[in-house]
């Protein structure tokens, strides 16, 4: 009675250990993830930072038709970067 019982208790313990295995490899997976995430949100910040500047630089000089163009894709891109970060920021909360 008392090996069966210990039996019990030690397959008892080794599903809870296994849970709790898999509960921790989850964990690390989500943590990778979000250090991933907040990597490509400093590289994206620091993108649009550039993006910012060089469209002030842009608008402060003389538009041709080339130029308008440029700025107004600049503009469209730094909205896709936005909504992109966005995204990235939700998933990782």
């Amino acid at each position: 009675m008392n090996l069966t019982s210990k039996t019990e208790n030690g397959k008892s313990t080794l599903r809870k250990t296994k849970s709790m295995m898999q509960y921790l490899m989850d964990l690390t997976s989500k943590t990778e993830n979000c250090k991933s995430t907040l990597g490509k949100a400093k590289s994206m910040k620091q993108n649009l930072m550039n993006l910012t500047s060089k469209t002030k630089n842009a608008s402060g000089l003389i538009i041709s038709k080339d130029l308008k163009t440029t700025t107004k894709n600049t503009k469209k891109i730094h909205v896709i970067l936005v909504n992109s970060l966005t995204e990235d920021s939700v998933k990782c909360y």
